[in-house]
């Protein structure tokens, strides 16, 4: 699937139970923090990662212009849907967070909430 992320914009710190991800960066450039890295990798574009599940990640744009992104996921196990669930969340404006959390539980992901 394809993936835009806004500047400055990114996912909070996550674990896919499920589902190992990789990601080709199309445009833009990208911080991602891995579990058990000593530092954050930059990928720009041409870049790919993978995010092996169990795994906790987060991601942010870093740029000034939206970021493109090829996401595969394998197995899929229904991101399609909890990214679509997500979208009719955030239509009117960002939701609570506890809705994205318990929306994405359904589908094997565990957000790490903001600290209050």
């Amino acid at each position: 699937m394809g993936v835009r992320v806004p500047p400055g914009a990114g996912v909070p710190p996550h674990t896919h139970g499920r589902e190992d991800e990789a990601f080709y960066v199309l445009s833009g450039e990208l911080v991602i923090e891995f579990e058990g890295d000593s530092a954050p990798h930059r990928v720009a574009p041409g870049g790919f990662f993978f995010g092996a599940r169990g795994r906790r990640r987060a991601i942010r744009n870093v740029g000034d212009k939206p970021a493109r992104v090829l996401v595969l996921c394998a197995p899929s196990c229904g991101l399609d849907q909890m990214f679509a669930e997500f979208d009719a969340a955030t239509a009117a404006g960002m939701p609570e967070m506890g809705k994205l959390v318990a929306i994405a539980a359904k589908y094997g992901v565990t957000i790490e909430a903001p600290a209050a």
